[in-house]
């Protein structure tokens, strides 16, 4: 069995498939699949923020360079249980 992205990690695009129809079956009496598309540019930490200082100031944050190429984030909820995976493809 998959297993959930909160805890795991990114699932290979063939699993996520897979799972992704088992959702769609099981919800197809009662219930219901939402899935979220993202631009995904590989970062998992938030962007740093600039910091207030104790003598007032704001620190300096440099930003963070911009990928050359972006993919897609795809998530799936159905009830409890979550997936995600990243396609890579162009």
């Amino acid at each position: 069995m998959a297993q959930s992205s909160h805890n795991q990690g990114h699932l290979s695009n063939d699993v996520f498939m897979s799972e992704l129809t088992l959702m769609f079956h099981n919800a197809r009496t009662t219930g219901e699949v939402t899935t979220t598309i993202k631009r995904y540019d590989g970062r998992r930490k938030p962007h740093p923020k600039p910091r207030k200082l104790k003598n007032g100031k704001m620190s300096k944050v440099t930003p963070l360079p911009e990928p050359l190429e972006y993919s897609c984030l795809i998530r799936a909820r159905c009830k409890n249980k979550k997936i995600t995976t990243v396609d890579f493809e162009s």
